[in-house]
């Protein structure tokens, strides 16, 4: 096992709460991290334990299938929340910058996520660059007694990845056609933490933007060079970024 997955993969119990003294049952169970016996949550007994060891071993074959690499892994929260990413080998030229398809996946131990994955696309010129495009695709599946399984990951994962790459190729290069509307700007400067906008009014001035394939650009930039990647909320702002701006592109051209 890779240091990567061994990020992640740690071994997880179930431990039921109990009244002291009394034996009595409280309906709620402890997540314990084992390899720590850290308590990473205190959940209802309707909540059902999707460990990430079973969300990997489900997605793995699918993503060996598209010859995907693990390249990250972060957790949160002591390990309360995990989320890793694969990278695909495929190429899609978007003006002068080639890109990759991505996946992110997440899971969580303490209910706020569900298990989930996004499709993305990856800009080679930044390594740790930014995940751009996480609607093209994605996928939950409730941590519930009641919706038990993840076996769903075994079907959907082909079709989004497929569907994700076309999307990709189709949609990108087109926002490098539409002009931007100036107004737009101020509202995705609005998204980034105050501490870092000066930073992005800074690269704006110098690299005014034209197009929202430049507005794209600016966020990526700084979500790579300027944000804290190592935060949760880098990860967040990177999720709504791109939904954001083709969003925007969109009523630019109903409008034009």
């Amino acid at each position: 096992m890779s240091n990567l997955e061994n990020n992640m993969l740690f071994p997880v119990k179930e431990v039921p709460a109990i009244l002291q003294d009394t034996h009595l049952s409280t309906e709620h169970k402890f997540i314990v991290r084992e390899d720590t016996e850290q308590v990473l949550s205190c959940m209802s007994n309707e909540y059902k334990l999707v460990t990430n060891q079973e969300v990997f071993e489900k997605s793995s074959e699918v993503i060996k299938e598209f010859e995907g690499t693990l390249t990250e892994t972060k957790i949160f929260g002591n390990g309360a929340r995990a989320r890793w990413r694969y990278r695909f080998p495929q190429t899609i030229k978007v003006g002068e910058d080639d890109m990759h398809p991505e996946i992110i996946m997440g899971n969580s131990y303490d209910g706020t996520s569900q298990v989930y994955m996004m499709m993305g696309a990856y800009r080679l010129i930044c390594s740790n660059g930014m995940i751009i495009g996480v609607t093209f695709g994605k996928f939950n599946n409730r941590h519930s007694v009641y919706n038990p399984n993840v076996k769903q990951l075994d079907t959907v994962l082909p079709d989004m990845i497929r569907t994700a790459i076309t999307a990709i190729e189709n949609d990108l290069p087109e926002l490098q056609n539409i002009k931007l509307n100036p107004s737009d700007v101020s509202k995705i400067v609005e998204l980034f933490p105050e501490q870092s906008i000066e930073n992005l009014v800074q690269y704006l001035l110098t690299n005014k933007p034209d197009t929202y394939w430049d507005l794209l650009n600016a966020c990526t930039w700084m979500s790579t060079h300027i944000l804290n990647r190592k935060t949760e909320a880098t990860h967040k702002l990177e999720q709504n970024v791109y939904k954001m701006i083709k969003s925007m592109s969109d009523k630019q051209v109903a409008i034009t």
